[in-house]
């Protein structure tokens, strides 16, 4: 389960708003109306300069009624102009698209895979209409150039047939020969209609990625030869809705992310199956499970994020599973006989009494009914990692005083307002109670060995020994016996404003990753922090900030995307060294870089700005204010440093001088 990855963005453009138009320095706006229901682009360019569209071609897709009740064809209009030709600039303009007249789309309503066809490489078939001939499909095959249907259905690999009933209709049927023996990746681009998929009754397997992510596919019928489906054969086939099993099949695998992200409400999963793999049926609409007797292996996130799933069933002969504990209480889940370990939940499930473990992903993204509570019998000792993570829990009930570890993540971005710690936990995973933004008291029990909770208004979990602050939420106080703050311990929180104490020594990365509502964050009059690491107050609500002294590196995407933010000052007898990749990107209000605080005019001696990425998709006004025009030329001549690419936005003097 993905936790707070920080994803650099590569920007192709950016819109600022207009300036004025008057004088030599008259900007204007460009508008680009791309009539196909997309918002329009605008642009600013300074007078005289020849405005470029900045995007891809657009395009226009339409449907008539009858397509639309049908659900079978849609037209295309391609982009062949704009109203009137582009010249530079010397008013507000506005370009609006032409597109040309409607291209029908084909409409695959058949493909079937005869038993030649054991396993390989890459075949990608694409659509484009041409005309009501055979040359308007191609496969891709291998490493091969495009060849035409016809040139393959000479060497014996592949044929199709054309069905059409009239010139507004369209029906395909593709074939595949036995003697083709290499096939997997096939990618379907196609827009409306049904399709239907149908395996021949001799294939062994469907291979990786087979039919990831094609619209359309709404059956497949699996013949009773396929024994493994492959590691996201269907992810994301949106409209897949119904998958049978030919009587007698003999299927043994369905690989990880199999059905992930589909419309399946209903699966019969044979009587052979003996693994189930990581997310494999997550994010359906599956209201029930039946898993058969021959089930040894479920990996975690099976059933992960199946909104509408009320009810597990096992075999009462599966020795692997049950529904039960072995107190002979039914948890309407999946439970693994030896151990008693939750393996996976659902909205209807219970921790019923007996349950000595809530397994990796049990109920991660769960959406439990009514109030969101979860009700813990004595029975239970671990959490595993991301147990309860994303789901809707709201509060934890019940008895948790023989808990003694808790995975990271286990609880991570739910809904829970309070956390209590008994004395019996003496394990809590990296960022157990991340993006909980709803969290505003933790408490942990005073005879705790190992954790305590920083009292009064601690709101905390830090570590006695080490004095490692590793959980904290809205309204925590750090203490001041606090020397460092872990990775995302306050990450996604809603915190409003952070005092950093002078005991703290180092804060690691993402520590306050995703704190929108963070606008004020202050540091002690003699800090000891030297490093701002990857990501620490990326994605936070900061208004303004003021580098302590004692920093000497702020790191890669220190302040990424921190949209509110609009200065940066450094504190005198700043320490600085340099300024890491990234470290104030995509901060589109930040206008004031405030370096009067370094008087030396050593190039050696002031900080190097490591990337010129560091300020990349800032404010228009962005300006970097020196105190004298020798300190610009030492920050200009920094070794190893890229301030020159900025020295046209240099100013000497400090900004509220001027």
């Amino acid at each position: 389960m993905k936790k707070f990855i920080i994803i650099p963005l590569l920007l192709t453009s950016f819109l600022f708003s207009c300036g004025g138009n008057t004088g030599g320095d008259a900007t204007y706006q460009v508008t680009w109306d791309l009539a196909n229901g997309s918002a329009p682009i605008v642009e600013t360019y300074k007078k005289g300069e020849m405005p470029k569209y900045p995007g891809y071609e657009p395009i226009l897709i339409e449907k008539d009624e009858e397509a639309r009740r049908n659900g079978e064809r849609e037209f295309c209009k391609w982009f062949e102009e704009w109203d009137h030709e582009i010249v530079p600039v010397t008013s507000n303009t506005t370009y609006k698209a032409i597109y040309s007249e409607a291209d029908k789309r084909l409409i695959v309503t058949t493909i079937t895979i005869p038993g030649g066809v054991k396993s390989g490489n890459h075949i990608e078939f694409n659509y484009e209409f041409l005309d009501w001939i055979d040359k308007d499909m191609f496969i891709n095959w291998g490493d091969d150039d495009c060849t035409t249907f016809e040139e393959l259905k000479d060497t014996n690999k592949a044929e199709h047939n054309y069905h059409p009933e009239d010139e507004t209709t369209q029906a395909v049927k593709i074939s595949i020969y036995g003697s083709v023996k290499a096939l997997s990746n096939i990618h379907i681009d196609v827009s409306g209609g049904p399709v239907l998929i149908n395996l021949s009754n001799t294939f062994f397997t469907i291979p990786e990625g087979c039919f990831e992510y094609t619209r359309g596919i709404k059956s497949v019928m699996i013949p009773k030869s396929v024994i493994s489906i492959g590691w996201q054969a269907f992810n994301g086939c949106e409209d897949l809705k119904t998958v049978t099993f030919e009587r007698g099949s003999e299927l043994e695998k369905i690989d990880s992310y199999s059905f992930k992200d589909t419309a399946l409400d209903n699966i019969v999963i044979p009587k052979t199956v003996t693994f189930i793999g990581t997310r494999a049926f997550e994010n359906t609409k599956l209201t029930e499970v039946t898993i058969p007797a021959s089930v040894t292996t479920i990996e975690e996130g099976a059933f992960g994020n199946c909104s509408l799933l009320v009810k597990f069933n096992v075999d009462k002969n599966n020795e692997v599973y049950s529904n039960y504990t072995s107190e002979g209480a039914n948890t309407y889940s999946i439970l693994e006989k030896q151990g008693d370990r939750l393996v996976a939940g659902c909205r209807g499930s219970v921790i019923a009494n007996g349950t000595k473990i809530i397994g990796r992903e049990a109920f991660g993204k769960v959406q439990f009914l009514g109030e969101a509570k979860i009700n813990f019998p004595s029975s239970v000792v671990k959490i595993e990692s991301d147990a309860f993570a994303e789901s809707n829990l709201v509060e934890i009930t019940g008895d948790i005083s023989n808990v003694t570890s808790v995975g990271s993540y286990a609880f991570s971005m739910t809904k829970i307002t309070e956390v209590n710690i008994p004395k019996s936990v003496t394990e809590i995973g990296l960022g157990a109670f991340t993006g909980c933004t709803e969290l505003t008291k933790i408490t942990v029990a005073d005879d705790n060995p190992v954790y305590e909770d920083g009292g009064d208004n601690g709101n905390s979990i830090i570590e006695k020994e080490s004095h490692r602050l590793i959980a904290g939420c809205t309204g925590a106080t750090i203490p001041n016996t606090v020397t460092s703050i872990d990775i995302e311990a306050f990450a996604g929180m809603g915190i409003t404003s952070i005092t950093i104490p002078d005991s703290v020594t180092d804060i690691e990365h993402s520590a306050f990753y995703g704190c929108f509502n963070l606008e004020e964050v202050n540091f002690g009059t003699n800090p000891k922090v030297k490093t701002l690491r990857q990501a620490v107050f990326s994605r936070s609500g900061l208004t303004s900030v003021t580098i302590p002294k004692s920093i000497e590196i702020i790191g890669e995407s220190a302040f990424f995307t921190c949209e509110e933010l609009t200065s940066v000052a450094f504190e005198a007898g700043s320490q600085l060294k340099e300024i890491d990749l990234q470290a104030f990107m995509m901060c589109p209000k930040l206008e004031t870089v405030n370096l009067t605080s370094f008087t030396s005019t050593d190039s050696n001696d002031v900080p190097k700005l490591i990337y010129d990425t560091a300020f990349s998709y800032c404010s228009d006004n962005l300006k970097f204010y020196v105190i004298s025009e020798e300190v610009k030329n030492a920050f200009m001549n920094a070794p190893g440093s890229e301030w020159s690419t900025h020295e046209d936005r240099f100013v000497v003097g400090s900004p509220s001088s001027l």
